[in-house]
């Protein structure tokens, strides 16, 4: 009931979508009545439509047009496919061996670790002339970007990638 028709919309034009999930976006469909819902629901064969015509043939009341002719509309041809199954566990186990502290750090400043020494030098340097010792929103000011500086360099966690653990 919350989601919009575009979202329905979306819903029903997946290719996983089963048809349990169609049937209960039809379901919903016929407890509404503006005219994109209608034309989804005409669409998803749960309603009547004018030949030749992608809307329900529906005047202002409901009622069907003394020169209209009523076509039922068939359901559209559904693909069963298996569903995309996720392995959390082994997602999570591939962000873990991605995270390091230094990748973290880097990421507060707009960097990564793939950063060139030079570049990295010069972004440090930017950061210097706009930050002040107040803290902003993200937790940055002059001497947090010290302080990270001095870790990064520390770290020596980007050694090896051409990144700035190299210089």
């Amino acid at each position: 009931m919350r989601l919009g028709i575009a979202d329905l919309t979306d819903i029903v034009d997946d290719p996983g979508a089963s048809s349990e999930i169609r049937d209960l976006v039809v379901d919903e469909l016929r407890h509404r009545s503006s005219p994109g819902a209608r034309r989804l629901l005409a669409r998803l064969g749960g309603g009547v439509q004018r030949v030749g015509d992608e809307t329900p043939a529906t005047g202002r009341r409901g009622k069907v047009a003394a020169n209209e002719k009523r076509v039922p509309v068939t359901r559209a041809p559904t693909i069963e496919s298996a569903p995309h199954v996720v392995d959390r566990d082994a997602v999570l186990a591939a962000l873990r061996e991605t995270y390091s502290q230094g990748s973290e750090i880097l990421a507060r400043w707009g960097m990564t670790t793939a950063i060139p020494p030079a570049l990295f030098d010069v972004v440090v340097a930017w950061w210097e002339e706009s930050l002040t010792e107040d803290v902003d929103r993200f937790g940055r000011s002059k001497s947090r970007l010290s302080g990270d500086v001095a870790r990064i360099r520390s770290l020596g966690s980007l050694r090896g990638n051409g990144g700035i653990g190299d210089v």
